[in-house]
């Protein structure tokens, strides 16, 4: 895997000079606290609505953050589109391009999240109903589960702006407006969550009502801080529609996002099992997600930086370079991994009691966290392979590779192993680890084969970036 050569060279931890030098983890480390803030949001209400009324409104909840959290993930994809496009033109010193690039982008951006979002809202009931909220033991909850996924569609539709804001940000180098706008949402979601449940002692009727207005405090003190540093940062765009732009950054955007798409439908298929096999695996499966994500999160962070640096250097044309860092921070993120997923995997039984005290449901989560190990280091390639690659415009191939893995071994192996063999949540753990392990293989073989270099120089002439 091109592992040879000193562990960490300090020289492959940065690329170019003065005000346009990038360095993995003064862009990592940012990227890294942000996720964790959005991470924080759904642990803070999840762990208290799961002891709220004894849980009643975590499986309503969760399945329509789900849906929302797909519906987010394929309105995504103007904004990958154009953090790819503006990092490559970024470092060609393309400026009045890169102005109409963030322009277009703002512009397609809320074209896109109102079509997806507003078909979300439209088809709620049947959306949800077909995760298991029809059953017999959740339609009582259907109405609450409706009620707040409906909500939660407008508000990120309104609220669009923040996440083109962060992306351009973050191409500049100015990552801590991410990191800012989620430790903000964070603390105003515990504590109004915390009121709004606990000192409030809100009524059943009321919880729903409660959390969207938690919601939405969130996401308005966020937008504010967001577009304080934006302002800052003195960063110029042209505020206007040119189709040509909409179509270079579609054209990058589209196949990258496909794969990210594949991956987040296969969660929710596996997700709606785990709810008609029962909801103690369904609780267990949602409170260990919620411990995992933190397990990953640096590795993801560095994945996430050697993007933008991977960009940035293409465009430069330091091909050498970037393929000796592409493999010290792969390393980076494979150690990362495997250090947190195993220190969480030993702290498990105290882990699951944030959310439950109920034996069953951290017996399972317990053995999850475990299996989760495995899952993690084939996520840290994955992660380093995916982003990589597409930064490089090589995009056509991690979505085949996605697509055929999410759907083969996620579902296809998960079904027959958690429903078919009776292995219940376990075998879609399982099956999770092949995904991942799969994928992350693959993404690793294509960039040894260097076949990214020719796919970035099609590209740039495509583009008409050279």
């Amino acid at each position: 895997m091109g592992l040879k050569g000193k562990f960490f060279d300090k020289n492959l931890m940065s690329i170019g000079e003065g005000a346009t030098k990038l360095s993995v983890f003064s862009l990592a480390l940012p990227i890294f606290f942000e996720n964790v803030g959005v991470s924080l949001i759904g642990l803070i209400q999840t762990s208290l609505s799961s002891r709220f009324m004894d849980g009643f409104f975590v499986t309503p909840t969760g399945v329509a953050n789900s849906t929302t959290s797909l519906l987010n993930t394929i309105s995504s994809l103007v904004v990958t589109g154009m953090s790819i496009l503006l990092s490559i033109y970024l470092g060609k010193k393309r400026d009045e391009d890169c102005k109409k690039i963030i322009g277009t982008a703002f512009i397609g951006y809320y074209l896109f999240r109102f079509l997806i979002l507003g078909l979300g809202f439209a088809l709620a009931v049947p959306l949800l109903k077909l995760q298991g909220m029809g059953t017999d033991g959740n339609i009582s909850r259907l109405g609450y589960s409706v009620t707040y996924f409906r909500w939660q569609c407008v508000m990120m539709t309104a609220f669009s702006v923040t996440g083109v804001l962060v992306a351009v940000m973050r191409c500049y180098g100015y990552t801590k407006a991410g990191l800012v706008s989620s430790i903000s949402s964070s603390l105003v979601t515990l504590v109004l969550t915390y009121i709004g449940l606990y000192v409030r002692k809100t009524p059943e009727n009321e919880v729903i009502p409660v959390l969207l207005i938690v919601s939405a405090s969130a996401y308005t003190v966020s937008l504010a801080l967001v577009t304080a540093l934006f302002i800052k940062r003195k960063i110029k765009f042209k505020l206007h529609f040119e189709p040509t732009w909409l179509l270079k950054i579609i054209k990058l955007g589209f196949p990258a996002s496909i794969s990210m798409v594949m991956y987040a439908l296969s969660t929710l298929i596996t997700a709606s099992i785990c709810v008609y096999l029962s909801e103690e695996m369904y609780m267990a499966r949602l409170f260990v997600l919620h411990i995992v994500t933190f397990t990953n999160q640096l590795g993801y962070s560095v994945g996430q930086a050697n993007s933008i640096m991977v960009g940035r250097g293409c465009g430069m044309g330091e091909f050498d370079f970037v393929n000796k860092m592409y493999y010290q921070n792969l390393r980076i993120t494979l150690v990362s991994n495997f250090i947190f997923s195993s220190l969480a995997s030993a702290a498990a039984p105290f882990l699951m009691r944030i959310f439950t005290d109920d034996s069953g449901i951290i017996g399972i989560g317990v053995a999850l966290m475990w299996i989760d190990v495995a899952v993690e280091m084939g996520r840290g390639m994955n992660h380093l392979g995916q982003f990589g690659l597409n930064a490089t415009g090589d995009t056509v191939y991690t979505t085949i590779v996605s697509i055929v893995s999410c759907w083969v071994m996620s579902v296809g192996i998960g079904y027959l192993l958690g429903v078919t063999l009776g292995l219940g949540v376990y075998g879609l753990w399982i099956a999770s680890a092949a995904d991942e392990i799969f994928r992350g293989v693959l993404y690793n073989v294509r960039w040894k084969n260097g076949r990214w270099k020719n796919r970035f120089l099609q590209e740039e002439k495509q583009l008409a970036i050279a």
